[in-house]
């Protein structure tokens, strides 16, 4: 029961997917969904150029995996800890490691 209703919500989140014309609209869909939903929907907009602030703003609707892809692919770079505060709880230690270089 809960795999299809894992699978329709999934079906609606496509149909959807392709009016998405900002994160905000993202947003909106990803927070009415369960977190494998909001992950398969937010690696659709992984390669787009995502800001930092964005990414956070995702965060907290998907896994901790799916942000730390986003953030590779966004190619983001810090001198120092305290330009990626917002993100240091929703990232693994080796892309900290990453983005400082």
């Amino acid at each position: 029961m809960c795999r299809r209703l894992r699978a329709a919500e999934w079906r609606l989140v496509c149909e959807n997917l392709s009016k998405i014309k900002d994160i905000q609209e993202l947003l909106y869909l990803v927070s009415f969904t369960g977190r494998e939903t909001a992950d398969k929907a937010a690696l659709q907009f992984e390669k787009a150029d995502l800001t930092m602030e964005q990414i956070v703003s995702l965060a907290p609707f998907i896994s901790r995996e799916t942000v730390d892809k986003m953030v590779l692919s966004s190619g983001l770079h810090a001198e120092c800890l305290q330009d990626i505060f917002p993100l240091l709880p929703f990232i693994s230690n080796d892309i900290i490691k990453d983005i400082l270089g």
